[in-house]
């Protein structure tokens, strides 16, 4: 199963080499990449994703090797408790290709695509400019029209912001939805807080808004959330 977008790995590469820490390498937006029902999209990886490192040998995709946004899929039932708990007990030095590559082969059967906006790794959660994530809009606006989601979520004001090209607080938009228009197509999109990092103490709240985004546009038929 493809789980990424061969042929937009180079234009991510180049976002890399000009806004990204040289030591790092960039990561690419990984699941399902045919027609999911929600595109997850977040800011920007760090150096604490193992396969950002040059050592690493394998796939390379958001999260790999860090705990706290598998806690939110597990409590959004995207994830199994094994592999859940997989992900929260390994070590960082154990996470290897083939347990990253089954981990975003279960998320893509799920129909989920999950990818960050800025395609610049830093050593650290250091705040990025607004520049960054508006150079880095039109490659997503390109993945997202190759992928075609049911459903776009946003995370974080400044990700909403500069994907929308709009003023978003999240705090006064949550469950509102805004329609992204991209070179061709046009997609349903929701803004809801970051989960992770400065925003760990808002996972509730975003668990709350994408359960409500999914049983309004993806389950409202058989009602599983």
């Amino acid at each position: 199963m493809d789980i990424q977008i061969k042929h937009l790995k180079s234009k991510t590469d180049l976002l890399q080499k000009k806004f990204g820490h040289p030591d790092y390498r960039a990561i690419y937006g990984t699941g399902c990449i045919t027609q999911p029902d929600v595109c997850l999209i977040l800011m920007n990886p760090t150096a604490r994703n193992v396969s950002v490192h040059k050592s690493w040998k394998g796939l390379r995709a958001s999260w790999l090797g860090t705990k706290n946004i598998w806690k939110m899929l597990y409590k959004l039932d995207l994830l199994d408790k094994q592999t859940f708990a997989a992900t929260q007990n390994k070590k960082t030095q154990d996470w290897d290709d083939t347990f990253s590559r089954d981990l975003y082969t279960k998320l893509a059967s799920k129909k989920i695509f999950l990818t960050n906006l800025a395609r610049s790794t830093q050593p650290d959660a250091r705040p990025l400019s607004n520049s960054i994530f508006s150079a880095c809009a039109p490659l997503m606006e390109e993945e997202i029209d190759f992928i075609k989601p049911k459903v776009v979520i946003t995370f974080g004001n400044q990700v909403s912001s500069a994907l929308l090209k709009r003023p978003i607080k999240v705090s006064e938009s949550r469950r509102k939805s805004f329609e992204l228009k991209t070179k061709n197509g046009n997609y349903t999109t929701y803004a809801t807080y970051y989960p992770v990092g400065m925003g760990m103490m808002n996972m509730g709240k975003a668990v709350e808004d994408v359960k409500w985004i999914l049983s309004k546009h993806i389950f409202k038929k058989t009602s599983k959330i």
